[in-house]
Order: structure tokens, then C-alpha cells, then sequence
């Protein structure tokens, strides 16, 4: 019998984990057109009931930046734009695999 219990709490542990990580989102700090990521980890996994976000930061019609990653508040996903002397940034929110990365917005 105590070999059964250790086994089914092996798999509800391993099932947890799963379940916790199922969400990829794609991270990087700080992203340009012409230089890409400039950081080596590229993956996170948020939270549960966290999200993949990415936030673009136009100046005028140029591409200036790009971060992306996993959200620390769900609050971060209703701003959905803010302008400031010519800048224009935009958070964009999403719930699925490695959707927050630059190659699936345009």
C-alpha cells in the first residue's frame, strides 16, 4: 500500500507541474527590428492566471522597441494604449503558446 500512495502523489504532483507551465510565453527585455533580443533567455511561463503580454513603443510611424514576457498583474493587459509627445505604446495581451512574439504580429 505505501508504494501506491507514493505513486499517486508522484503523479498529482507531476500533473500539477504540467498544468502550472502549459502557457509559453515569449520574453525578452528589450527587442528592436534591426538587433532582434537582445537577452539570452527567450521563455517564461507565467503564473496561473497571468498571461503573455507585449508592449510596443512606436515614435511616430518608427518602431522604436518591443518587450515582451509574462505579466506580474492582470491590470497590465487594460492599458491598451498611451500616447506621450509623439510616442505611442500598445500592450497587447494573449493566452496562448509563444503568441506575444514579434513574428505574430505581423
Amino acid at each position: 500500500m505505501p508504494t501506491r500512495v507514493v505513486d499517486l502523489r508522484f503523479w498529482a504532483f507531476f500533473s500539477f507541474v504540467l498544468t502550472a507551465q502549459a502557457l509559453k510565453c515569449h520574453y525578452c527585455l528589450r527587442e528592436t527590428p534591426t538587433q532582434g533580443c537582445q537577452c539570452r533567455v527567450n521563455v517564461c511561463f507565467p503564473r496561473e492566471n497571468q498571461v503573455c503580454i507585449a508592449i510596443t513603443v512606436l515614435h511616430g510611424q518608427t518602431l522604436r522597441y518591443r518587450m515582451e514576457g509574462c505579466t506580474n498583474s492582470l491590470a497590465d493587459c487594460t492599458i491598451q494604449m498611451r500616447h506621450r509627445v509623439g510616442y505611442r505604446v500598445t500592450v497587447m495581451c494573449c493566452q496562448t503558446d509563444m503568441c506575444n512574439h514579434w513574428d505574430n504580429d505581423h
